[in-house]
């Protein structure tokens, strides 16, 4: 016989008999035997209990239960097939009641919850329901805790009108594979929610979507790979706290006023923090890293204060149309960018800054700034000089940015004799500004120059005589001409590793196998071919592999729970480069139950493979004829 150990917090299969059809409950007397009542006197003490059913909701929704303020719960209740137009478990003007350890399976909605108060949904399953896992509308003191919620046809949740709903600890992913863009948590004129300790999976589009809900709290969670892990659209004042955001695109997308987003990591996303129009932000305390990613963009964004910030191969960038969207914020020089502080300037007169440690280096609305022998790389942008006018440019290492030099309605700027190297965009500007100091002076160093050096003279006549200086001219994008480029790099030392890996899944399970690809590591002194690399699967500061030129690795993590994998780089001659990466990994399930992955029993293989065969006929017919789905009227009336 094969045994399957059953996990504490679902129900237990086994264990439930057959109902013969729905149950539906209206009022407080009517909590009988014959409505599926098994104990119970309705009291705090006492309540009623809904015990030990599976229910085939395919007649109707599968527990009704409306009009009432007597204390029940729903525990250990399996409701399936209730697709296409019956939901699960329906609550609808009730009270005090608890959903626990139930399976809401394939039916229209998972758990739909109107007009109610006091309830808790705890170690549940909703999963595979056509349209929303979990409906909240109208109802106070909500509580959703400690559940599955995955692969529903739309949101995995949806609270709507609903004050202060708490979801706390759930494990969601694969939600709205139906939607054009697909939410999996969707907080609507949701004020004051707390969303805390969740794993969001792995998905393509919003991880949570907070509209029109402020004074919220989005805490500890952990979101791999979506498009927008946490979207705030008119949802002031939310705070944003300890938080992981790994591999997505935008982790943290703020519309919104007074948002405070503080000690959260973030790691390989495309934009970490995008903060846009509105202001008053506080930004402190956080981790970011990204190599080829942006860490914090603040767009037409005024009066924001960002500190105590760590940003590895990324910064911060600043858009925006006006002067104030560059020099109304607060930006202490107590972030650091690579190791280094990060320095920004505003509203100043003549000011020098020479061979200070630089991360990075913001001026807004200055005159007459210089800045000489700093040496910036590997972040958004090195130098961003915006309404700057007559500033000076000399003998700086502006290298491996997204933006070598940054150039926004400035003018008079000199740059001459800085080294410009591997820079995504060397300068970007549309003020033609002077980039030589005349021969042999000489301008700047170009990594990206294609010219050759065989002659001599103001006009690059003198032939053959190779002067350090380029023939022909180099087009500094729309910003002007640098006459006389030189091709060897001024100022220029070693320039570090770049340790950088992708992981493929971003999260998964204890059968999966991850791929650690390396490949985008970096020598600028080259060549990338010869970095030699080795890996720390799980964090605990013992390489698990040998120094090897394959960039690539591929793990399997025996243990559910958050992974930190670390690389290590290094060219051989003694410089080294680390990065580490965050992994979620979930436990295995099997009939919504964990099971550890080596379990085969052999009295009961043949047992395993048949029962496995036939529900995995039916779950995938069942994600089939969801697509083909016309969907009907909704319990709580919106499409």
């Amino acid at each position: 016989m094969l045994v399957l150990p059953i996990a504490s917090s679902f129900p237990s299969l086994v264990s439930m008999s057959l109902y013969q059809g729905t149950i539906f409950i209206d009022g407080n007397g009517n909590f009988t035997p014959a409505s599926g009542v098994v104990g119970g006197s309705g009291t705090p003490s006492d309540p009623f209990v809904i015990a030990g059913w599976t229910i085939i909701a395919s007649s109707g929704p599968g527990i009704q239960i409306r009009n009432t303020n007597a204390y029940f719960v729903i525990r250990d209740v399996a409701i399936r097939d209730g697709s296409p137009t019956n939901p699960g478990v329906w609550l609808q003007g009730v009270a005090n009641g608890q959903v626990l350890r139930v399976a809401s399976t394939g039916n229209r909605y998972g758990i739909v919850i109107q007009n109610s108060d006091n309830l808790t949904v705890s170690a549940s399953e909703v999963r595979l329901n056509d349209y929303e896992g979990i409906s909240v509308t109208n109802s106070t003191r909500i509580v959703l805790a400690d559940s599955h919620i995955l692969d529903n046809g739309l949101y995995g949740v949806h609270v709507l009108d609903t004050p202060s709903a708490n979801l706390t600890g759930n494990t969601i992913g694969g939600n709205g594979y139906l939607s054009a863009t697909p939410i999996e948590v969707f907080f609507e004129a949701a004020p004051a929610a707390v969303f805390a300790d969740n794993l969001l999976l792995s998905q393509g589009a919003s991880g949570v979507y907070l509209s029109a809900s402020p004074n919220g709290i989005v805490r500890g969670n952990s979101v791999a790979n979506h498009s927008f892990a946490v979207f705030l659209e008119s949802s002031d004042s939310t705070r944003v706290v300890g938080n992981s955001f790994s591999s997505n695109g935008f982790a943290l997308y703020v519309h919104s006023e007074s948002v405070s987003v503080s000690d959260n990591v973030f790691r390989d996303n495309e934009y970490g923090l995008y903060l846009f129009q509105r202001g008053n932000a506080t930004i402190e305390g956080n981790q970011f890293s990204a190599f080829g990613g942006k860490g914090v963009v603040v767009w037409g964004s005024e009066r924001n204060r960002i500190r105590t910030n760590h940003f590895n191969y990324t910064g911060v960038l600043l858009e925006g149309t006006t002067v104030n969207d560059f020099d109304s914020h607060e930006i202490a020089s107590s972030n650091f960018v690579n190791g280094r502080p990060l320095r920004y300037y505003h509203d100043c007169g003549p000011l020098s800054l020479d061979g200070q440690p630089t991360g990075q280096l913001l001026v807004s609305n200055c005159t007459g700034f210089r800045a000489s022998n700093l040496t910036i790389g590997q972040t958004d942008v090195a130098v961003e000089l915006a309404y700057v006018q007559d500033a000076v440019l000399q003998h700086n290492v502006l290298w491996g940015s997204y933006y070598g030099l940054r150039l926004i309605a400035s003018s008079g700027i000199v740059a001459t004799q800085n080294s410009f190297a591997l820079n995504s965009a060397q300068v970007s500007g549309k003020d033609r500004e002077t980039w030589d100091a005349g021969y042999p002076s000489g301008g700047n160093y170009w990594s990206d120059y294609g010219g050759t050096d065989d002659c001599s003279g103001v006009l690059q006549d003198i032939c053959p005589d190779a002067d350090g200086i380029g023939d022909t001219a180099y087009s500094v994008s729309n910003a002007g001409i640098d006459r006389y480029p030189t091709v060897r790099p001024f100022n220029a030392p070693p320039l570090p590793l770049a340790a950088s890996f992708t992981v493929l899944p971003a999260s998964g399970d204890t059968s999966s196998f991850f791929v650690l690809n390396a490949s985008a590591s970096s020598d600028p002194s080259g060549p990338d071919s010869g970095i030699l690399v080795r890996w720390d699967f799980d964090g605990d500061g013992i390489w698990d592999t040998d120094w090897s030129l394959t960039k690539t690795a591929t793990h399997r993590f025996d243990e559910p729970g958050s992974h930190t994998v670390r690389l290590e780089i290094t060219d051989g001659r003694g410089r080294i480069a680390n990065m580490t990466h965050e992994i979620f990994v979930a436990p295995v399930r099997f009939l919504g139950l964990e099971i550890p992955l080596a379990i085969v029993v052999l009295s009961g293989f043949a047992i395993l493979i048949a029962v496995g065969s036939v529900l995995s006929f039916r779950w995938f017919r069942r994600r089939r004829e969801l697509v083909a789905l016309r969907f009907g009227t909704q319990p709580h009336g919106k499409g």
